[in-house]
């Protein structure tokens, strides 16, 4: 059988726009993974990832500044969910991967693939 791996990532960032007086956001970010490795033959070379994957993003703070929309500042979030499939040949330190996200719960903001 193979073996588990996870992992995750919280994260803040700050956003600022260069040409104007607003304050864009504050967000907070959460990016979380959960993998199984699969050894595809006896010597180990070529390994199979399969798992899933996902974030969620939330706006800390509404924007702020002299050129903001007072009528359509809102707090955004966006969530994600998909799956990721790799494919790691250990004698090359090769590893190629592909993954497929739906993005759901979009508030204030635009959803998309």
């Amino acid at each position: 059988m193979g073996h588990w791996g996870y992992s995750g990532i919280l994260k803040t960032y700050l956003v600022e726009c260069c040409d104007t007086t607003v304050l864009l956001f504050f967000n907070f970010s959460l990016n979380w993974g959960l993998s199984q490795y699969l050894p595809l033959d006896k010597a180990h070379s070529l390994i199979l990832e399969v798992g899933a994957m996902g974030y969620s993003q939330w706006q800390v703070e509404k924007d702020s500044g002299s050129d903001v929309n007072k009528r359509f500042n809102s707090k955004d979030q966006i969530h994600a969910a998909g799956e990721q499939i790799g494919l790691l040949y250990t004698p090359w330190n090769a590893f190629i991967q592909f993954h497929g996200l739906q993005e759901f719960g979009a508030e204030a903001r635009f959803e998309g693939q």
